[in-house]
């Protein structure tokens, strides 16, 4: 098996999974739960023993992307 295999990597990943949407009454965008999807983030990167971040800090860094 390659080691590039994502089946060797899959177990030990972290997602966030935050999705954002452009409203079609506003034209706005609108992140769904992003405040709930951060904290399975950070839960899951304690869990793995990695770096966590500060929600708010990792939500305003998030902001200028979308």
């Amino acid at each position: 098996m390659e080691t590039s295999a994502t089946a060797l990597h899959y177990g030990i990943s972290v997602h966030e999974g935050i999705s954002v949407v452009e409203n079609a009454k506003t034209d706005k965008l609108q992140a769904f739960r992003a405040d709930e999807h951060l904290e399975a983030f950070v839960k899951s990167s304690e869990h793995l023993d990695m770096p966590t971040f500060d929600k708010n800090e990792l939500l305003e860094c998030i902001k200028p992307l979308v």
